[in-house]
């Protein structure tokens, strides 16, 4: 088996809604390499045999039953099951068709759903080399594809944040985008986007990221105003220690300056040799940055989420520990620890893997155990001093238990330090008391704080804490669209797109333009992308954060390969796509079910302009869910008047005017422009003729009540 191609189905399409991000698969079978007499089921059999993990973990069992006698498409839901097993996909259930070669093979092409294109492509290439080894009584260690696997998609997600920013982006129908080579992801589109980098949004204060960065500035800043803070010294070297002593007392805590996630950080401390060894340990984190010394402050650990200035969410942290049973090993009890499904490498899973590291040790040490030590029964053992997430720690919710003057005091610490998203670090022993009463202490405040603590607690409710990111984003009356305006209009495409771009930037829209002449920004024409393939164009069209307005080509054919590119238009203009009728058989069923789904990319408030000329359009109009407004050349167009009649709007073109029927019945003629763009006779471009005057009155209507043509569909 070879795989010919793989290429990406983006945007609406024939096969699902859009949400789904697809990819097609075209893979070539040589007979020979097989057998006549391996079946199917021998395939299958070999495979429980051989990879019992992978048998068991994939849906095989939802294989059609009218493939179980075609060893070829039996042998592609295998395939395609697999690669949905090594991208932990299972929301569409794969499609394969069977093809002839004229290689003496066959090609079957499949359709399965992907996150990451890169990993899709190795798993694929795995997917095929555990079939090939099956067949010829090899063993294929897919393992460490399926690690390069998890690696990227753990890239890609960046983070168990940015997976919940774009989990609930999906649920509110924003469109997001990942930015190649960086770990940037956009929200919305065009000139309304907003950009997103861990909890960093691009109205992120500098000042306060860097004020948030020096842990003696954040404290200098709010002990001026009056906000508790633990008593403490920057020192620079080991002879400042005993002053810093002098100050702070035992226990103390030792930290670097500027670093995060608890690392470097010896606590309590309460002798000076365990001073000077924390001091030393701290030190090899900051550098010649100093390292902080400072009160110990006995409570427990909180961590306060506040967002836009507004109090989100509280969660209280506790160190990973261990119980006893009177017969495993410290080690074995971390072991089974991080055998909670939950835990995980890097970021991207609700909780983190406890690691025996410096501090680990040093706790063992204290209490005179090792890795090989056997715990009693029942017996308690923190394996950190830190409470942080990413150390292994758990979280437990306490939102509703904080008291209302430490919210009004968390919301002015976010002010002070001037953060759109902070994590603040408070010691107390009663969260429910007042931290200005001297039950607690603001220990640090954190510039892209993490969220799992909160939307995935060991303990206690869990909180939508990506909500309130987006409603400081787009707030009431903004949206995080632009209007998009689809053509499909056969070889007058391009043509009527170049027309609707004059028109608008006359209208003070910057465009944004894309049709088989290239992709153009304002008019511009952006020569270096010509060899980019069309989603990527679409891709770079919305993420340019100049345009205001998008155009874009959509011809049916397109659509059917490799999808409309996107999910949501405001205007789509259908009036020359090759449909001859609505039947469904041939090729007509394709280009029908092609603009079915560019017509679902219309929301309630959106419009349709359809060729009333053409009598298959009907079937399409039925399937809008908004306003359908036809155009014609005949005045005396059936469907035109049964339209006029039911309330609906329409145009009819004449010989020097347009007639525009408003959805009272009232009529009113508007002159033909006469400058369109490559006009050569009137029978060629009257149908442009006749869109673009209709637009240009949709714009003028705009002009007239401003905000009548937006991104919610309003025209």
């Amino acid at each position: 088996m070879k795989v010919l191609k793989t290429y990406t189905i983006q945007g609406r399409n024939i096969y699902c809604d859009g949400r789904i991000k697809l990819m097609s698969a075209l893979i070539e079978f040589t007979p020979a390499a097989y057998g006549e007499s391996y079946t199917g089921y021998d395939l299958l059999r070999s495979l429980e045999l051989k990879y019992p993990l992978l048998f068991k973990n994939a849906p095989f069992e939802s294989i059609p039953d009218s493939c179980a006698r075609d060893f070829y498409l039996f042998n592609g839901h295998l395939i395609a099951q697999t690669i949905n097993y090594l991208q932990k996909s299972n929301t569409f259930p794969p499609l394969i068709k069977k093809y002839g070669s004229t290689t003496g093979g066959l090609k079957i092409k499949m359709l399965f759903e992907y996150r990451s294109k890169r990993a899709a492509e190795i798993a694929v290439s795995a997917a095929i080399s555990i079939m090939d080894a099956l067949v010829t009584a090899k063993t294929y260690n897919y393992e460490r594809d399926q690690r390069k696997i998890e690696a990227l998609l753990d890239k890609r997600d960046n983070s168990h944040l940015i997976k919940v920013l774009t989990d609930e982006a999906t649920l509110q129908k924003l469109p997001s985008f990942h930015w190649e080579r960086s770990q940037i992801i956009q929200f919305g589109l065009g000139a309304n986007q907003k950009r997103l980098q861990s909890s960093f949004t691009n109205r992120t204060s500098y000042i306060g990221v860097k004020l948030s960065g020096n842990k003696e500035q954040t404290k200098n800043v709010l002990k001026t105003f009056g906000i508790p803070v633990p008593a403490g010294k920057l020192i620079f070297n080991q002879q400042e220690l005993s002053e810093a002593i002098e100050i702070t007392g035992y226990p103390l805590v030792v930290k670097p300056l500027s670093r995060n996630h608890g690392k470097g950080i010896s606590l309590p401390v309460e002798k000076y040799e365990d001073a000077v060894s924390a001091y030393n340990y701290a030190r090899s984190f900051s550098g010649q940055r100093g390292v902080i010394v400072e009160q110990y402050i006995v409570g427990n650990d909180y961590r306060v989420l506040v967002i836009n200035h507004k109090f989100v969410a509280a969660a209280k942290r506790t160190p990973p520990v261990i119980y006893g049973d009177g017969k495993s090993s410290v080690l074995e009890l971390i072991n089974g620890l991080n055998n909670d499904p939950r835990r995980g490498e890097g970021h991207s899973n609700p909780l983190s893997i406890v690691r025996i590291d410096r501090e680990t040790e040093m706790i063992l040490q204290l209490h005179h155990l090792t890795a090989n030590s056997v715990l009693e029964l029942h017996e308690e053992l923190f394996l950190k001093n830190i409470a942080n997430i990413s150390a292994g720690g758990l979280s437990e919710d306490v939102t509703d238990l904080v008291h209302a003057q430490t919210i009004f005091e968390m919301e002015r610490v976010s002010r002070l330090v001037d953060l759109d998203i902070c994590g603040i670090d408070v010691i107390s022993r009663d969260i429910g008391e007042p931290i200005g009463s001297g039950s607690g202490s603001v220990i640090e405040v954190n510039a892209a704080p993490g969220f799992r603590l909160h939307t995935h607690p060991a303990k206690g409710i869990a909180r939508n804490v990506a909500e309130p990111v987006f409603q400081m984003l787009f707030p009431q009356g903004t949206s995080a669209l632009i209007p998009v305006i689809s053509v499909s209009m056969g070889v007058d495409s391009g043509l009527l797109c170049q027309d609707l771009d004059n028109l608008l930037r006359g209208a003070g829209f910057t465009t944004g333009r894309l049709s088989a002449k290239g992709l153009f920004i304002n008019n511009w024409h952006n020569s270096n992308l010509e060899k980019s393939s069309r989603n990527k164009k679409i891709n770079r069209l919305f993420k340019d954060p100049m345009i205001d307005m998008a155009i874009v080509e959509c011809l049916p054919e397109q659509i059917i390969r490799i999808g409309v590119g996107f999910d949501d238009s405001d205007l789509v203009i259908i009036a020359d796509s090759g449909l001859t009728t609505s039947g469904l058989s041939g090729k007509d069923k394709q280009i029908f079910r092609a603009l079915l789904a560019l017509i679902s990319t219309l929301p309630a408030t959106g419009h349709l302009i359809l060729n009333a000329d053409e009598i298959a359009y009907a079937d399409l109009a039925a399937a809008a869910i908004c306003e359908v407004i036809y155009i014609s050349i005949n005045r005396g167009n059936p469907m035109i008047t049964r339209h006029i009649q039911n309330g609906g709007r329409a145009a009819v073109i004449g010989e020097e005017d347009m007639v525009f029927f408003e959805r009272t019945g009232k009529q009113r003629s508007i002159i033909l422009p006469g400058n369109l763009t490559g006009m050569k006779t009137p029978d060629e471009c009257i149908r442009r003729r006749l869109v673009c005057t209709f637009v240009t009155g949709m714009i003028y209507n705009a002009a007239l009540n401003p905000g009548a043509f937006n991104s919610t569909g309003h025209l």
